[in-house]
C-alpha cells in the first residue's frame, strides 16, 4: 500500500471542472465531471458496494471518505479485483491517508478521517462497483462518501438564477449537461431538494423531487440547449438543499451519471414592489445632455426600516448594468428612484429602449442585508442614444 506523505502530489492530476462563460439565460456555470454516493452503515451492517457508471475517460479517480477506519476494494467492469495489493500490476495508484482536521483541499471528497484516493489510468467504460467494510463494528449510523472524478467530456454544472429566493414564489433549478461542447440528448436529470432542519436534532423534512427538462416547455426556455430546467415553490423559509443527479447515453452509446449540487437560502417574502417603474432622463444643467437615466420604481415602503434598492438595465444586445439606493428607516413612501450615471449607460454600448430586468429589494440589519422582494420586467424606457448621455460621472 502507498501512503499519501505529500498531498501535494495529488494536484498534478487533471483538473476536473472548467467554466462555461454565459449559457443561455443562465450566467457563469461551472461544468464538473463527478459522480457521487453516500453508503450509510449502521450497527447491522458494516459494508456497502455502491455502483458507478463510468462513460469513456482518459483517467479516473474515485475518493473515498469516511470518519472511521475501512478496507476498500473496487470491483472492475472485467470481473477483476483493485486492492491496494493489486494496483502496481494494473497501471493504478492507490493511496490512503487519515486527515484529523478538516482541511481546505483542493481534492473533492476528502474529508475528516480515514481517505482512499484511487487513480486509474486509461479506464474500461462500465460499471464499477466500489466496496467498502468498516473494520470495526458501528455503534451507530454512519456515513461513507464516495466520489467518482472521471477525465471524460461529459460535463455538468448547477445552474441557479441566484443563491437566494423567496417563499411561495417560484424558484428556477437548472442544470447544463454537456459533451464537450454539444448538449446531451439522451439524459434524464432529476433534481431532489431537500430543507435543512432549523435545528439539528430535528429530523430532515421530505424531500421533492423534481424532473429536469430540456424540452422547453414550462421552465425550460430552449429546447436542446443543453440547459435542463425546473420550477419548484418553496413553502417556508430556509436552507434548501438541491442535488442533480444526470443519467444516460453518450453519443458512443455508453452509459454514464453525474451529480451536482448547491445551496438555495429561501427567506419570507414581503410584498412591497408592485412589478411597474418608469424612466426619464435627468439634465439638472439644463445643457441638452442628460447626467442620469432615473428609473422610478412603484413600492409600498414602511416606515422604520432601512432598504436597498437594486436596478438591472438591459440593452437589447443583452449587455447590463447596474445602480441601486439606500433608503434611511425615515423615508416611507411608495416609490423611489435609482439613478444610473450617464457614463454607465453610455457603457451599455447601445441606442434605442432599455429594460428595467428586475428590481430587488433588501432589508438592511445591523448585521446582515435580507432579500424581501424582487420584481422581473418591470418596464422599458423610452428611446433614447447613446450620445445624448454625459461622459463624466453624475454629480
Amino acid at each position: 500500500m502507498k501512503r499519501l506523505m505529500l498531498v501535494c502530489t495529488l494536484w498534478a492530476w487533471p483538473a476536473f471542472a472548467a467554466p462555461m462563460e454565459d449559457p443561455p439565460g443562465s450566467g457563469t456555470i461551472t461544468l464538473v465531471s463527478a459522480a457521487h454516493f453516500v453508503a450509510p452503515f449502521g450497527s447491522e451492517g458494516r459494508e456497502s458496494c455502491p455502483e458507478f457508471r463510468l462513460d469513456k475517460a482518459t483517467q479516473v479517480t474515485f475518493v473515498v471518505a469516511g470518519p472511521v477506519s475501512y478496507e476498500a476494494k473496487i470491483l472492475l467492469p472485467d470481473g477483476e479485483v483493485l486492492s491496494a495489493e493489486t494496483a502496481d500490476g494494473r497501471a493504478a495508484q492507490w493511496h490512503e491517508f487519515r486527515l484529523e482536521e478538516p482541511a481546505p483541499l483542493l481534492m473533492p471528497g476528502l474529508g475528516q478521517g480515514h481517505n482512499t484516493v484511487v487513480l486509474i489510468e486509461r479506464p474500461e467504460p462500465g460499471p464499477y462497483r466500489v466496496c467498502l467494510r468498516a473494520r470495526e463494528s458501528l455503534a451507530e449510523p454512519t456515513a461513507f462518501a464516495v466520489t467518482m472524478l472521471p477525465a471524460s467530456e461529459v460535463r455538468m454544472g448547477l445552474a441557479l438564477a441566484e443563491p437566494e429566493a423567496l417563499a411561495r414564489r417560484p424558484v428556477a433549478v437548472g442544470a447544463m449537461l454537456l459533451e464537450g461542447a454539444r448538449p446531451i440528448e439522451r439524459a434524464s436529470l432529476l433534481a431532489t431538494i431537500t430543507r435543512a432542519p432549523d435545528d439539528a436534532r430535528e429530523s430532515t423534512p421530505q424531500s421533492l423531487r423534481l424532473e429536469l427538462s430540456d424540452r422547453g416547455e414550462e421552465g425550460d426556455a430552449a429546447a436542446g440547449d443543453g440547459l435542463f430546467s425546473g420550477l419548484f415553490v418553496p413553502e417556508v423559509p430556509g436552507r434548501y438543499w438541491v442535488h442533480v443527479r444526470a443519467s444516460g447515453r453518450t453519443s458512443d452509446g455508453l452509459d454514464f451519471q453525474r451529480d451536482v449540487g448547491g445551496v438555495i437560502v429561501v427567506g419570507e417574502s414581503e410584498p412591497v414592489l408592485e412589478g411597474r417603474c418608469q424612466a426619464h432622463g435627468v439634465d439638472e444643467d439644463g445643457n441638452g445632455r442628460f447626467e442620469a437615466l432615473r428609473v422610478r420604481v412603484a413600492a409600498r415602503l414602511r416606515g422604520g426600516t432601512s432598504y436597498d434598492v437594486v436596478v438591472q438595465l438591459r440593452a437589447d444586445g443583452g449587455q447590463t448594468v447596474t445602480a441601486h439606493t439606500l433608503l434611511a428607516p425615515d423615508l416611507a413612501g411608495s416609490e423611489v428612484d435609482v439613478d444610473f450615471a450617464g457614463s454607465a449607460v453610455r457603457g451599455l454600448r447601445a441606442d434605442g429602449r432599455f429594460t428595467v430586468s428586475s428590481v430587488r429589494l433588501d432589508e438592511i440589519t445591523e448585521t446582515d442585508r435580507i432579500l424581501r422582494d424582487r420584481a422581473f420586467e418591470a418596464c422599458v424606457t423610452p428611446a433614447f442614444r447613446m450620445d445624448e448621455f454625459e461622459e463624466g460621472e453624475q454629480p
